[in-house]
């Protein structure tokens, strides 16, 4: 639930920073967007939309945060709008199968934060670990992902570890996944753990 100060400039150098959207132009109708289960105090947000912001541009981007703990939402809207933030990093209280189809193209939230009608580029998980699989299933059988190119970032799969999740994310022959050896954050680089990586492919494997 927190990504750390190691794992987080991983995050952004090289999975964010070497990232761009197959459609284009990005702008203000047509914006990237991030969709980040599990805020926590916001940290992750705030870090990962700055990084998008100095990317693509503040009017061109849009950041879900969903968290179920109100404490935790108050924190992560005020982390958000003390970073200058307040208008791009938009929380939302419940589960994700509370919002998933008012993010998708016509729903209430498509609509009132001008998510463009293409669904999320880029989806961090970071919750509950024996979520991870529900929560991804439900994303891509409801067509969340905007298209080839979007991405799926699993925080923590090896330390607490979400076995099942790599499982089922490696065995989809329509995601390409990378797995990034890192440490779990604040353990002195003494425990191991590791950040997954899942792009949705054009067309599924064969093999």
């Amino acid at each position: 639930m927190h990504v750390g100060d190691e794992k987080g400039p991983l995050v952004v150098s090289k999975i964010l920073g070497n990232w761009s959207p197959v459609r284009t132009p990005v702008s203000a109708t047509n914006p990237v967007v991030m969709l980040e289960l599990g805020a926590f105090l916001g940290y992750s947000a705030v870090l990962f939309a700055s990084a998008l912001v100095a990317k693509f541009g503040h009017e061109n981007v849009r950041y879900l945060s969903v968290e179920v703990d109100p404490l935790r939402i108050e924190a992560a809207r005020a982390a958000a709008d003390h970073a200058g933030l307040g208008d791009v990093v938009t929380v939302l209280d419940g589960p994700l199968e509370n919002h998933l189809p008012k993010i998708l193209a016509g729903g209430e939230l498509d609509k009132s934060l001008r998510l463009g009608g293409h669904g999320v580029d880029l989806v961090f998980l970071d919750h509950w670990k024996d979520l991870y699989q529900a929560d991804a299933e439900r994303i891509l059988a409801n067509g969340l992902l905007s298209g080839p190119g979007a991405m799926m970032i699993a925080d923590n799969v090896i330390t607490p570890g979400a076995p099942e999740y790599l499982a089922y994310i490696r065995a989809r022959k329509d995601l390409d996944s990378v797995h990034y050896p890192t440490v779990l954050e604040y353990s002195d680089g003494k425990v191991p753990d590791g950040i997954e990586v899942s792009t949705l492919r054009a067309t599924p494997r064969t093999e």
